[in-house]
């Protein structure tokens, strides 16, 4: 590991705890009590006094280690994001030492989150990390966790209550030997495999089906049924894998891929107490012929105006940052779009979120097909994309009244 990729990680592993030293710590408001509380979690979660000393060292270490991190980000996106937004090269440094040094930010989130494109002061006041959603998800999700992690288990849930979703054919394991795969009967469909731990999209491969072959291809591979079976086993030699068949897309985003998968990120809360609430929405579209449509693998991501369920432009990290009014390949108008089956998509994120009630926000992933909606599955751990601030939802409100009822010292805490 190089020194640059050992500060980059160490910069994304920061703490909350020492936050008193920041000034927005002593601000009013709900989404600065948020961060308060999970200063506290942070704390509650170190058990012994050797974890509390190694987190106050880490935690007062941090702004110089943030400090190298915030001039390895502004090298890094601040010429491409000029293009995007005209926010001069100054100021974005300006604004990020403001986030890093005054707020206690991790510099590259003020361009993943695209925050050189927002109005900078309402943001910062509405601001909650993805570390610290990291923190609260670990505090407030119940058992039903468990439920959504597990896709044998996710899907038997889903298919019992009658909820669609893109079914998984086999799981993939070290521990399930080479005498699984001999008896598994490989269905003559297009498959999707994807590694069942690892995100950004990497590692993700389709296999679409020639009939008058009986192959299957991938990036210029054709393999026959027998060479198929013997792929899956190595594969499954050092990872986990899941192999579902390939859907393609519904007519009304179609025009949104030359041939991949168009996906949905529905983001939902649930605090137990009320219905789940839909907060944000994302298109995410893949670029060129490429399999996988995240935006820091080569794909793009546009956010879903919940309220006015229109399309924004979509921004994409790889080979470098872009701002797309219309998709650069097939030319198809993104921004300002309205998505007239948004509806029926926000229900099914609510329906299946009143099945894992327990967990407090999932983000579900969800296919158009020409069948309809289909659930591909959910992440508790949703990341955070650009134009997401969640003190301009619910997420803050019920995340404050669920902390408030059950006292931060008997939330779940995991132990570091």
């Amino acid at each position: 590991m190089t020194i640059r990729e050992r500060l980059e990680r160490l910069h994304r592993s920061h703490n909350t705890i020492i936050v008193f030293w920041y000034p927005w710590y002593w601000r009013q408001g709900e989404a600065a009590r948020l961060r308060q509380w999970v200063s506290h979690l942070e704390w509650m979660s170190r058990r012994s006094l050797l974890a509390k000393v190694r987190f106050i060292c880490k935690a007062i270490l941090w702004p110089l280690v943030a400090g190298l991190a915030l001039i390895f980000a502004w090298r890094r996106y601040a010429k491409e994001s000029v293009l995007i937004d005209d926010r001069s090269m100054g100021r974005q440094f300006w604004e990020l030492c403001v986030f890093t040094f005054w707020y206690g930010g991790s510099p590259t989130e003020y361009y993943n989150r695209g925050m050189f494109n927002e109005d900078f002061p309402s943001v910062l006041r509405e601001f909650i990390s993805g570390h610290e959603c990291v923190v609260l998800a670990n505090a407030l999700n119940g058992e039903g966790e468990a439920g959504i992690k597990n896709k044998g288990q996710f899907e038997s849930i889903c298919v019992t209550a009658g909820v669609p979703v893109v079914p998984v054919l086999c799981s993939l394991k070290p521990s399930r030997g080479e005498a699984f795969l001999a008896d598994f009967e490989i269905p003559r469909v297009d498959l999707f495999l994807k590694p069942a731990h690892r995100d950004r999209g990497v590692g993700i491969e389709r296999w679409d089906f020639d009939e008058s072959s009986d192959s299957w291809s991938f990036n210029g591979r054709v393999l026959p049924a027998g060479g198929l079976r013997a792929h899956l086993k190595e594969v499954a030699v050092t990872d986990a894998y899941i192999l579902q068949q390939a859907v393609s897309n519904h007519s009304s985003v179609a025009c949104f891929s030359l041939s991949g998968a168009v996906t949905f990120r529905v983001v939902t809360v649930c605090d137990g107490l009320s219905e789940p609430e839909v907060i944000a929405a994302y298109l995410a579209a893949p670029r060129g012929h490429t399999v996988t449509n995240h935006e820091g693998n080569g794909g793009m991501v546009a956010e879903l105006d919940i309220s006015t369920q229109r399309f924004g432009a979509a921004f994409s990290d790889t080979p470098y940052v872009e701002k797309h009014r219309n998709h650069p390949d097939t030319g198809a108008q993104i921004e300002g779009v309205e998505f007239a089956d948004w509806p029926e998509l926000a229900a099914l994120a609510v329906r299946t979120h009143a099945l894992f009630s327990d967990v407090f926000s999932v983000g579900w992933d969800v296919v158009y097909t020409p069948e309809g909606f289909r659930l591909l599955e959910g992440n508790t751990l949703w990341g955070m994309s650009p134009g997401l601030f969640l003190g301009r939802t619910c997420y803050v409100r019920k995340c404050l009244r669920l902390l408030s009822l059950r006292g931060g010292s008997k939330c779940r805490t995991n132990s570091q």
